[in-house]
């Protein structure tokens, strides 16, 4: 059976574990992007640059502005504003589910268990440093549907959440890269991480190594359907790899802000 999970606190810490929970996925790019550093002296003495050259031009400031803005209102297309466009695309959605309150989102960071522990090589790849601390963060959402059914309903909401987790998990991993961290997630499509070579492993939702993790796995007999402690199979369940610590900054600001 699954480990029941304490939702009266917002940061759990037992056996270096953290939990976290979050109104969606649009809240978790937002606080992540919140923790970003602060632009650099270069980058704001370029923009104070650019606002002088605009004041000598007057009226000429829109007809010279920049081709990476092209659209009225000296507006730029995500990709061209250095925004990841599915990312940007996703978070507009992710912001109305969010405002509907129709989703939560529980971030747990823990160390990787023995049971995935060994099989960390033929899952990850040769490249993927598991002689280090390893820890997985698994990202559930609460489904406004039960899962462990099909229907148009339920195929919709998968494709919705796969998308929504994607983006943020990559925003994540980011982030932890350039912290210096190895980071890496698992596709949901296809259970082999996303940006890694892979071994010859996968990691389905409904993989019993998810008992592991704090779920239970039930046998439906025509299939398995993963289940959370508290919303039984209205879940929706990813996971990330990364060597850094559960109580990096960044993941315990994420716990904090919850």
């Amino acid at each position: 059976t699954g480990h029941p999970i304490d939702s009266s606190s917002s940061i759990m810490q037992p056996s270096r574990q953290l939990t976290a929970r979050l109104p969606g996925y649009a809240a978790l790019l937002r606080r992540v992007g919140q923790q970003s550093s602060a632009p650099s002296v270069s980058a704001a003495a370029a923009v104070s640059s650019q606002q002088q050259q605009n004041q000598r031009l007057g009226p000429l400031a829109e007809q010279a502005a920049p081709s990476r803005c092209p659209l009225p209102g000296n507006v730029a297309p995500a990709a061209a504003a250095g925004l990841d466009p599915v990312s940007a695309a996703s978070a507009a959605r992710q912001t109305q589910t969010a405002s509907a309150g129709d989703g939560t989102l529980e971030l747990t960071a823990r160390p990787c268990p023995n049971q995935l522990r060994r099989d960390l090589v033929s899952l990850l790849g040769a490249e993927a440093p598991v002689s280090s601390s390893m820890n997985v963060i698994t990202l559930a959402h609460r489904t406004r549907n039960d899962m462990s059914g099909w229907s148009t309903q339920v195929q919709e909401e998968r494709e919705e959440l796969t998308e929504q987790f994607v983006a943020a998990a990559a925003h994540l991993c980011r982030r932890l890269r350039a912290a210096g961290y190895w980071c890496d997630f698992i596709d949901p499509t296809s259970g082999r991480p996303m940006e890694s070579s892979g071994g010859t492993d996968a990691l389905f939702e409904t993989d019993e190594r998810y008992r592991s993790l704090g779920f239970d796995i039930e046998d439906l007999g025509c299939c398995k359907v993963i289940m959370h402690a508290a919303w039984g199979a209205r879940v929706f369940v990813g996971a990330l790899f990364t060597n850094a610590p559960v109580d990096h900054p960044l993941l315990v600001g994420l716990a904090a802000s919850a």
